[in-house]
C-alpha cells in the first residue's frame, strides 16, 4: 500500500494464500514480481503472463 514491499506484508499475502489453498511460495514470487515491476522495467504484459503462468501452476 505505502509502494515498500516489506515483510509483514509478504507475510500477510502468504496467510491469506495458504487459507485459499495456494502454494505459498508461489504467491511470494508472484507477490514480490508485481512489487518490484516497476522498478524491473516489466511491462503490464510480462505480469500478466506471470499471473497468467501462476495460476497454471496451481491448478496443478
Amino acid at each position: 500500500l505505502d509502494n515498500v514491499g516489506e515483510d509483514i506484508e509478504l507475510e500477510v499475502a502468504g496467510m491469506y494464500a495458504t487459507r485459499l489453498s495456494f502454494k505459498e511460495g508461489l504467491v511470494a514470487d508472484l507477490f514480490k514480481s508485481i512489487a518490484t515491476a516497476e522498478f524491473d522495467q516489466a511491462s503490464p504484459e510480462d505480469v500478466r503472463k506471470e499471473v497468467i503462468e501462476f495460476l497454471k501452476l496451481q491448478s496443478l
